[in-house]
């Protein structure tokens, strides 16, 4: 358990990742590390290199989701491709997902609706839903319509 108040979380998942290990320098570059945030990750790998351990590899909650061995499209990819599903001439197709008041025939603004949708879509990765799951329809029943459009 990760529970004493007198070390950092770094501090006390490193010394888990060590246990019982030995080996001048230990090397914990088998091992894989699920860290929430990209800092997270940093400040274990730093508490890992104070007493010489050779860094795991460390992957983000999303990353884990990834099937081995097949490329998947990267944020910037899946950014760009909401942002071509956003086009303002269609925007029929996603009255309800959009507020009128966003402008999307300007970049910015149609860029910064797609960062929010892979956002969204993201946090439903982690929790092992999608937005066409019914799971998610469900939880969410006053938003209907928008989840329908999604």
């Amino acid at each position: 358990m990760l529970d004493d108040p007198e070390r950092s979380l770094a501090a006390q998942v490193a010394a888990a990742l060590i246990g019982g290990r030995t080996g001048r320098p230990l090397d914990l570059g088998d091992t894989q590390v699920i860290a929430a945030t990209a800092g997270a990750a940093r400040a274990i790998r730093r508490e890992l290199a104070r007493v010489g351990v050779l860094s795991p590899v460390f992957r983000m909650p999303m990353e884990s989701l990834d099937p081995p061995g097949r490329r998947l499209a990267d944020r910037i990819e899946r950014e760009a491709a909401w942002a071509t599903v956003l086009d303002p001439r269609q925007r029929g197709g996603f009255a309800t997902l959009v507020p009128m008041a966003v402008d999307l025939r300007v970049a910015a603004d149609r860029f910064g609706v797609a960062a929010q949708l892979c956002g969204v879509c993201d946090q439903l990765a982690l929790a092992g839903c999608d937005p066409g799951s019914p799971e998610t329809a469900m939880r969410l029943h006053e938003d209907t319509q928008r989840w329908e459009e999604l």
